[in-house]
């Protein structure tokens, strides 16, 4: 679906799929009180559906983004000025047959470098920011009893936007390791992917099948959520406690290395020593004097003399 864009004013923004039924029944059964209510109705704003005919101005390499998962959100570039920043798994306040919560994603789209820091922000505010970014984002779109349809808040939407990208703060992550990052301008690359637990970098490249390197790939569990305090002292802990059992692994190897050093270094020593000494007996028994045909070692040894021709 295409909600609409920050050059729109209307209040709000409808998708009503039951109105062109209710348009033919009230044709054909002359009911006055439908006729003026789908009249109301076709007036309202609408919230388009995206196609292949109508994209309104979404490159094609933006599908296999959003229609892929793996990551949590990403802001890169598509084509020419154009960006792209995504985050799923928004939880929907509707429900499927089994009382499940239906999941969605919401995409923005730049097409101009000039918000580039605008989109900077965004990205930061979604990754530092993310389950109450889902929140407010679900509470934008929600069922319409009256009209029976979906209705999207547009102006509560623009307003919670401006908002977020005044924020010079959200351009910067803090990371579960002490350090914090600059979200670059994603200038023909991935400027940010926050991937989900245990996903890898590989695989959701493999999956969005973006031609594009990126700067900033991390897990979720990187960045610091500063929504949630608790969290933030738990992935940072997590962190800690992983750079520690590196550590000890990779103090077992050094170890084991070095004794397998040494043993091999005793093993050539030895060697080297045994051969020494077998050279120097064979050396000694053949300079000991022979009288009797033995050596003193008690084997037989058979000297030969020199033969002289007179």
């Amino acid at each position: 679906m295409y909600l609409g864009n920050d050059g729109q004013k209307e209040e709000k923004r409808y998708y009503l799929p039951l109105l062109p039924m209710e348009k033919t029944q009230a044709k054909e059964n002359n009911d006055a009180v439908l006729l003026a209510k789908v009249e109301r109705q076709s007036a309202l704003p609408t919230i388009e559906l995206l196609t292949n005919d109508n994209r309104f101005g979404l490159p094609r390499l933006a599908n296999k983004i959003t229609t892929h998962g793996g990551f949590v959100v990403i802001f890169t570039h598509l084509e020419d000025a154009k960006f792209f920043i995504v985050l799923r798994g928004i939880q929907g306040s509707d429900k499927d047959e089994n009382g499940r919560p239906i999941p969605f994603l919401m995409s923005f789209m730049s097409d101009s470098t000039g918000d580039l820091q605008k989109m900077r922000r965004l990205a930061g505010y979604l990754a530092q920011y993310t389950q109450t970014a889902k929140k407010e984002l679900a509470a934008f779109l929600h069922y319409d009893p009256l009209e029976n349809g979906l209705c999207f808040e547009q102006a509560r939407m623009l307003q919670w936007l401006s908002q977020v990208v005044a924020n010079s703060q959200n351009e910067r992550l803090s990371l579960a390791n002490g350090k914090e990052v600059q979200i670059p301008s994603a200038n023909e690359e991935i400027a940010l992917l926050v991937t989900a637990q245990s996903v890898t970098f590989k695989y959701v490249l493999d999956e969005i099948s973006l031609p594009k390197t990126s700067r900033n790939a991390m897990s979720e569990k990187m960045i610091l959520p500063k929504d949630n305090p608790a969290l933030a002292d738990q992935y940072k802990k997590e962190w800690e406690e992983e750079r520690n059992r590196k550590i000890r692994f990779w103090t077992k190897i050094g170890v084991v290395l070095l004794a397998l050093i040494l043993c091999i270094s005793l093993i050539g020593k030895c060697s080297h020593n045994r051969k020494e000494r077998k050279r120097n007996e064979r050396e000694q028994g053949f300079n000991t004097s022979v009288d009797d045909g033995r050596t003193t070692g008690g084997k037989d040894l058979y000297a030969v003399w020199p033969i002289q021709y007179s």
